[in-house]
């Protein structure tokens, strides 16, 4: 038997070593010696598949594709929120567990790692057992995770509505109880207080329109969690409460509303209905026909001093249709070989939830509200990436004519520009004296009617804004990314706005060098400084924005650390900086060496010091990288022998595109599990089906057959391909898909 386990270093001239265990062995007077050098496992496990053997048994199976582990740890969870635990821990080289701790007729997602004494893998793929529910979920997961105010500043859950009897502050409560709820989500808590005279009630709901996501003859189940009953004793005589959960349906004269009614022992609850046949509805009626989910309290009688009141968690609505279960399969199947991406994703009235899960391994959010939606998909798809949309190269301006910031929650992830203004004038980049903006449209947008005269203005609606502006998007003021406290209030302010919103990460977007030019004050030439071969560009205009390279390398390093910290990926556009080139390389090649670089590019006249960057590493560049013009791009002017907008293809593009999969690739191959990037390749604006858009590629699809066949040329397993298509041109509404 082993008497004595000694750990030394080892130091050897021209050989690498890690780790050097020394065993030592004592048997009679021999003394051998056992060397075992270790690295943290190199392989996560794949492949993991859950089934359902009995009501209490799940058996796990997976594929070892390291071969160095001391063991494989499983973890569990009910829900879709990445509360993970540990269950349990297996051999080396064990590929199988059964989980009898199960209980019946709930969901369970399960993830493996490989670990050994020095550290583990990354997490297998997400899988979950057959057992899943096989209901289209409308919503519920996580559904009180984000609030908003409501009109007299109470905190209601997103996609929910309070109301009452009596809706002041203070007789009513909404409140937003913190990690209160199951593993430490959030719950709603609603209630009545202060009140005088008989039967009162309160209410918080949600609406479906019959006809969309719920059809006539669906059975509707809606159940909740976890409730709290408080102040249900010591009634004064004659007086009751009432604590309902209950689903409303009126067309007409004809009004049911099935109820479940909580006691003091309830701490959950389950409504089954089935929505009456259109037959059954008097066709004029069917339009407006409408299904409200509640949670009420109802007072009868005179209540006294006491302030009952519900807390709820995990409140979800299921459906199945014409009273039987979907025809979908839950996980959905994922039938591709390849890794797809949808961009600038919009929860319209028309989408098919199932069907985005079903298609897609990311998404790019283009909201940061109602993110219910993405729990939703995640019920569908629990190993899809979800990102929210983020911008930090412009702050805004959405103030209202009252010259405040809106509270919109769509806004949430951003800087008001009304206080930004006003503290932080050093955000923004001035007008040099004597020189304004070349092209001013703030007063009217473009098709709009509307007087915006005060975007011109600060605050006081006097002194004119002194900060310049995107002559394209006239919104947008330049922010000054190199600065500290612009960097710290950005970051905080994204962190915040996700809080206990289980996005994945963050799309970047307008994360550019950029320069804009301005026009001396009553100069008549040229008209826009924004062609320096124009007469008087030299004499009339000047830059007032000059954003450097080294500046947006500063702003990516005390950002990516900083999300990577906060357990938030990020995902950056890179807008023509190809990563072979300087630009490139130096915002996102985890190993450039300012001090090694040999290629330089002139950047708007500025020569390349060393001094002004630092030196890249895998925790201060982004995760993702993001073309947006992949392989070829539109051009955005209209053909003049035509007049017709087209396509360009363009031979040094195209090969851009292929080299920039190769070289993350490449880097790949030696950054560690848990730091590699990604690359994600949209091929943008193809066929126009239903517009006079004339593309060089033959026949309709051509130029989405071409992105894919690309594509597939330079594709591996840490890229991703979307393709997107606007139809008709002019409505600027994307539809994306992929063929």
């Amino acid at each position: 038997m082993p008497r004595k386990r000694k750990r030394i270093k080892f130091i050897a001239v021209g050989l690498v070593v890690s780790t050097l265990f020394v065993y030592i062995y004592f048997y009679n007077r021999s003394v051998i010696f056992h060397a075992d050098i270790v690295n943290p496992p190199r392989g996560s496990p794949t492949n993991l598949i859950a089934k359902d053997v009995s009501e209490n048994q799940i058996d796990l199976n997976w594929q070892d594709n390291s071969d160095n582990e001391e063991s494989f740890k499983i973890e569990r969870t009910d829900n879709v929120m990445n509360d993970y635990h540990e269950i349990a821990s297996v051999e080396t080289n064990t590929i199988a567990y059964s989980d009898t701790t199960t209980t019946p007729g709930k969901r369970y997602y399960f993830r493996v790692k490989a670990v050994n004494r020095l550290g583990s893998s990354d997490y297998s793929e997400i899988s979950t057992p057959t057992r899943q529910e096989q209901f289209n979920l409308l919503t519920g997961i996580g559904d009180f995770e984000r609030y908003h105010s409501n009109d007299i500043g109470q905190e209601v859950a997103d996609g929910w509505s309070f109301s009452g009897s009596v809706t002041s502050a203070d007789k009513t409560m909404a409140i937003k109880e913190s990690g209160t709820g199951i593993d430490g989500s959030n719950r709603q808590k609603i209630g009545i207080k202060n009140i005088t005279g008989d039967n009162h009630w309160v209410y918080l709901y949600k609406i479906y329109k019959v006809g969309g996501a719920v059809q006539f003859g669906d059975t509707v189940t809606f159940k909740t969690d976890q409730i709290q009953i408080y102040d249900n004793t010591d009634l004064p005589v004659g007086a009751s409460i009432s604590y309902v959960m209950r689903i409303r349906l009126q067309y007409g004269t004809y009004l049911t509303w099935p109820t479940y009614y909580f006691d003091q022992n309830s701490n959950s609850g389950t409504i089954n209905f089935t929505i009456p046949q259109a037959s059954d509805v008097p066709e004029a009626l069917r339009n407006d026909f409408e299904l409200t989910f509640e949670f009420m309290i109802k007072t009868s009688g005179n209540i006294g001093t006491l302030e009952p009141a519900l807390s709820i968690d995990g409140a979800s609505i299921f459906v199945s249709r014409n009273g039987a279960p979907l025809e979908v399969e839950v996980p959905a199947p994922r039938n591709r070989a390849i890794n797809t991406q949808i961009t600038f994703f919009y929860n319209n009235s028309g989408s098919n939830l199932y069907e985005t899960a079903l298609k897609y391994d990311g998404i790019m959010s283009a909201i940061t509200k109602d993110n219910s939606i993405y729990n939703q998909i995640r019920y569908y798809n629990p190993n899809i990436k979800v990102y929210a949309y983020v911008i930090p190269g412009v702050i805004q301006d959405f103030r209202k004519p009252d010259f405040t910031d809106p509270t919109n929650p769509e806004l949430a992830d951003r800087l008001g520009f009304a206080d930004a203004t006003q503290y932080h004038p050093d955000w923004f980049y001035p007008y040099p004296t004597g020189f304004g903006p070349y092209d001013d449209r703030r007063a009217i947008f473009p098709d709009d009617t509307i007087d915006r005269s005060y975007k011109k203005f600060m605050n006081d609606g006097v002194t004119p804004l002194p900060f310049v502006f995107d002559a394209e998007y006239q919104d947008d003021y330049f922010t000054d990314m190199n600065n500290s406290s612009f960097q710290l209030a950005w970051r905080e302010q994204v962190k915040n706005a996700l809080a206990n919103d289980y996005f994945d990460g963050i799309f970047i977007d307008a994360l550019n060098i950029a320069q804009e030019m301005a026009l001396k004050i009553g100069a008549s030439s040229p008209s826009k400084c924004a062609d320096s071969t124009e007469p008087g560009f030299q004499t009339n205009c000047k830059t007032t924005v000059n954003r450097m390279p080294y500046e947006v390398q500063n702003f990516i390093h005390n950002t990516a650390s900083f999300f990577k910290e906060n357990q938030l990926e990020t995902m950056s556009n890179q807008i023509g900086q190809y990563l072979q080139r300087f630009i490139g390389r130096s915002y996102y090649d985890p190993y450039w060496n300012p001090n090694t670089e040999s290629n330089p590019e002139d950047v708007y006249g500025n020569s390349f010091d060393p001094h002004q960057y630092t030196q890249n590493a895998p925790d201060n560049t982004y995760d993702n990288i993001f073309v947006e013009h992949a392989y070829m791009t539109f051009w955005w002017v209209k053909d003049p022998a035509t007049n017709n907008f087209t396509n360009r293809y363009d031979l040094n593009l195209w090969k851009d595109s292929i080299v920039n999969l190769e070289m993350v690739n490449q880097w790949n191959q030696t950054l560690p599990e848990g730091k590699k990037k990604k690359i994600w390749h949209l091929v943008y604006n193809v066929d126009c089906k239903n517009c006079t858009v004339v593309d060089p590629m033959e026949g309709q699809d051509g130029w989405a057959r071409f992105g894919l066949t690309s594509y597939l040329l330079s594709s591996n397993e840490y890229s991703y391909l979307g393709i997107s298509r606007r139809e008709p041109y002019n409505d600027f509404g994307n539809s994306w898909f992929f063929p």
